[in-house]
């Protein structure tokens, strides 16, 4: 890595690090309504002290070790707030944990993340690293690093999960490996077997099967109390994007029935695939010259972004893994005439800063309210496109199609003797 790269690599942690270093001075020399305001110009409001979310898992292990049923009540969280998240966290109740550990864990999640900003690939302009700097500094990212929120753990395992992913073969299980325990603790990340696309098909399907087994084994013996946590989980949140957002906001003002949004969001993700196959082809040439670090990060956040999107209602700091995608979008966005890539960088930062603009309306706009929720709906299609052509191209596809069909020796078959070689 040349000396260029590795400033280019630098610039947005020190960026993300200095906003840090900033809201922090500001609460510790106690110019509390300096930080308020700072956050407020963000696009949202800063609790009263910093890693609220840290704070709720914390609280709710507190209260689980003292026999109290946090799926009904919680005592020890300062807000009262029920257990939302995946009952693995409630066995750190081995260690002596309590919410007098909400600052030095916040603090060392929130410098964690900060120094894996470092591990995303670098770009290669001067304008794309301003960009990159831009989204470091994003109200998405400064929500989710105010709030000390468990996206930020899954961001350090999904980051993990891609580096690992370009390594060797033993390495690369162990990239499955932090997939499957953010699954455990989050969900969403199961997604990322995605990246085991990238063997033989024999191992792609070893490698899911065993690993979707290993995550329900774990779920399992708390199916109970995950069925529980899961009916918990906030709805109808003003700063969420989803797909069934506007299906729901739809039906409701036209007093349809509740069922009818189903149909609207099938709908509407019609056209979504309707556009994202059309799409797929115009951005699969530029997707074979690029570098298999930007690949396998633009297929990282890409899933997770696409996932959260299609699954349910998401708050906006979910947004953080949209810093995946900007290297492999930059990159194609170098070609001048590739307008989807363009239009796809600049979705992304809308999706990122958007919240800085809500903030100046005293009251919920509801045509922001309607242009956010349609730029997650065109930028998810760009990403749900970049994902059919990375799957065209992926070896468990081609190995597939050469066992299906017999073809012999060409170069699918020289890619495949490559990584063998690797991997011994």
């Amino acid at each position: 890595m040349t000396g260029a790269s590795a400033v280019r690599r630098l610039i947005p942690a020190a960026a993300a690090g200095t906003l840090f270093l900033v809201a922090a001075t500001l609460w510790l020399v106690g110019a509390r309504q300096a930080y308020t305001t700072l956050f407020w110009l963000m696009g949202f409001n800063a609790y009263r002290f910093p890693f609220l979310d840290t704070h709720a898992i914390l609280s709710a292990v507190e209260c689980y070790r003292r026999g109290i049923d946090v799926y009904v009540t919680n005592p020890c969280d300062v807000g009262g707030r029920l257990h939302v998240y995946a009952p693995a966290w409630l066995h750190l109740d081995l260690l002596p944990i309590t919410t007098s550990w909400t600052g030095p864990i916040g603090l060392a999640l929130d410098l964690t993340f900060i120094v894996s900003l470092t591990m995303l690939p670098p770009v290669r302009r001067p304008i794309d690293s301003v960009i990159m700097t831009f989204a470091a500094i994003s109200p998405a990212v400064g929500y989710a690093l105010e709030r000390g929120n468990n996206d930020v753990l899954v961001f350090m395992f999904a980051i993990l999960a891609g580096w690992l992913a370009l390594r060797s073969s033993r390495l690369r299980r162990l990239g499955h490996a932090f997939a499957v325990l953010g699954a455990v603790l989050k969900f969403y990340p199961l997604t990322l077997l995605i990246l085991a696309w990238r063997e033989r098909w024999s191992r792609c399907v070893v490698i899911v099967v065993l690993s979707l087994a290993v995550a329900v084994a774990c779920f399992l013996p708390d199916r109970v109390n995950l069925i529980r946590g899961l009916r918990l989980v906030p709805t109808g949140t003003v700063d969420s994007f989803g797909a069934g957002n506007i299906p729901a906001v739809f039906a409701l003002n036209m007093h349809w029935p509740m069922w009818s949004r189903v149909l609207i969001e099938a709908a509407l993700v019609g056209v979504m695939a309707r556009w994202a196959f059309h799409w797929s082809y115009k951005l699969q040439p530029g997707l074979t010259r690029m570098c298999d670090a930007k690949q396998v990060f633009l297929t990282v956040g890409s899933i997770l972004m696409v996932g959260c999107f299609l699954a349910g209602e998401s708050n906006q700091y979910r947004a953080i893994h949209l810093l995946f995608v900007l290297p492999a979008l930059l990159a194609l966005a170098e070609n001048a005439n590739d307008r989807i890539a363009h239009m796809a960088v600049g979705l992304v930062l809308w999706a990122m800063w958007g919240s800085a603009l809500r903030a100046s309306q005293n009251r919920v706009d509801v045509y922001l309210w309607l242009t956010d929720q349609c730029v997650w709906w065109v930028l998810v299609s760009v990403l749900s496109a970049l994902l059919l052509a990375q799957f065209r191209e992926s070896m468990a596809l081609k190995t597939l199609l050469i066992a299906v069909g017999g073809r012999r020796a060409g170069p699918i078959d020289v890619e495949i003797a490559d990584d063998r070689r690797r991997n011994r």
